[in-house]
């Protein structure tokens, strides 16, 4: 055998998931991070940012279809719409699907680096940056909420770990900033970590973040192979919608999903009990 190297992401000090590296495609540190771009046999390219998987081919219509599709389906107005995060264009790719309504995506992303690689070695998510509705702007997600005047129908938190420059996104004053940012009738929706591996930073997140904030807020879960081993959380906020129940008005836009239909959304947020105690109950870590 040839040789071969793996890269891999540790969930905990003791566990993780590796990949089997057929070839290197780009390595630098930003500003912000080290971005590596590889190839594999069994999920195509894949995209790490400071050392955690952010995408990889093969499974991240898993993971944008269900982060974005839910709150899309059942929001009032669907105008004007905030990405905080989503350098790699996978969000924005599905927000187009409803582009006979969208007047304008902000996307701000803090590392411009990440949009250029993006560029380069994910066109197929990452040329959405190209439609004229786009925006990109290179700053922290925290700075840009807490300052600007517009206001969104949708806001969308495609964040990394809490680490470095994105912990600030996990905390109350980012949500309470992302709450009068909405339009009436607005949702905002999170990527919320692994409830297995990340039990407190998310009890953590909705006890002491979320829920303090927003009277009508929510937690769903999807299958997303390559996020730690499989089990990925999402919460969603409002102040007059409730997205678990609410009629979907957009299903001619859902001919292109993979992943995503009615059923599943709405078996999304069917908790298991160890979910549900972190939702009722801050975690001991385990």
């Amino acid at each position: 055998m040839g040789a071969f190297f793996l890269a891999a992401e540790f969930h905990t000090n003791y566990s993780g998931t590796a990949f089997k590296v057929e070839r290197v495609l780009y390595q630098e540190k930003s500003d912000y991070q080290d971005i590596l771009v590889f190839e594999t046999k069994d999920h195509g390219k894949v995209l790490m940012l400071g050392g955690a998987v952010m995408l990889t081919e093969r499974d991240e219509f898993c993971y944008h279809e269900m982060l974005v599709h839910p709150v899309a389906q059942v929001v009032e107005n669907l105008k004007k719409v905030l990405v905080i995060g989503g350098g790699d264009g996978g969000t924005v790719k599905r927000l187009l699907a409803y582009s006979d309504e969208i007047e304008k995506i902000d996307v701000v992303e803090i590392d411009d680096k990440v949009v250029e690689v993006c560029k380069r070695f994910f066109p197929e998510l990452a040329s959405s940056f190209n439609d004229r509705r786009v925006n990109i702007v290179a700053q922290d997600g925290m700075n840009y909420i807490a300052t600007t005047s517009e206001k969104y129908d949708l806001i969308i938190c495609d964040t990394t770990d809490p680490v470095g420059p994105a912990e600030v996104l996990y905390s109350r004053t980012f949500y309470e900033a992302i709450k009068k940012a909405l339009n009436e009738g607005g949702i905002a929706v999170s990527q919320s970590e692994s409830p297995f591996y990340h039990a407190e930073t998310l009890g953590d997140l909705w006890h002491n973040a979320i829920k303090p904030v927003f009277s009508n807020a929510k937690l769903y879960l999807a299958f997303v192979p390559t996020y730690c081993n499989g089990l990925w959380s999402f919460a969603v906020m409002s102040e007059s919608i409730d997205v678990e129940a609410a009629p979907l008005k957009r299903r001619e836009k859902l001919t292109d999903c993979r992943y995503y239909n009615e059923e599943v959304h709405r078996a999304a947020f069917k908790l298991p009990e160890f979910v549900k105690k972190i939702v009722k109950d801050m975690p001991v870590y385990y």
